[in-house]
């Protein structure tokens, strides 16, 4: 008996981010379509196991500039990787541009050397999983809470 949970699989529920602030003026938005992050994500589970030991030379030493610059790059390599599934308006010599993993970790590579600020935003939005909105106003009548 299939119940059908596999439609709850992190790495099908995707998010939208408009970036409007590299945009151009009157165009519609570079808009990034994003998977989140996590265990149950298989992308990104990849892409742990397939960086999870790094030459430990070449990890510079911890509390450095170096090592903060270092860990920024890992992220947008990883963003661009297992998080970044689709995007729309994204051109390069204004043509449209495939969301293909190795793009997206390109455009995740430019975006921390050229826009660090919306580089941030875009981190903090595809680490932070989607809240449940609430589907109705809790009930306040003392007898629908069972309360006299």
């Amino acid at each position: 008996m299939d119940f059908g949970l596999s439609r709850f699989n992190a790495r099908l529920r995707t998010r939208r981010l408009e970036l409007p602030e590299i945009s151009d003026a009157g165009a519609p938005p570079l808009t990034l379509i994003v998977a989140n992050l996590g265990m149950d994500n298989s992308g990104h589970y990849s892409w742990l196991l397939k960086h999870a030991a790094p030459d430990q030379s070449a990890i510079p030493a911890e509390g450095t500039k170096e090592w903060i610059s270092y860990n920024r790059l890992r992220n947008a390599e990883c963003f661009g990787e297992a998080a970044i599934v689709g995007w729309e308006n994204v051109l390069a010599d204004g043509q449209p541009v495939e969301c293909t993993p190795e793009h997206a970790v390109d455009f995740m590579r430019q975006l921390l050397d050229q826009r660090p600020d919306v580089f941030d935003r875009v981190g903090t939005f595809i680490m932070k999983r989607d809240q449940p909105e609430p589907t109705a106003t809790p009930p306040t009548d003392p007898e629908v809470l069972g309360k006299e």
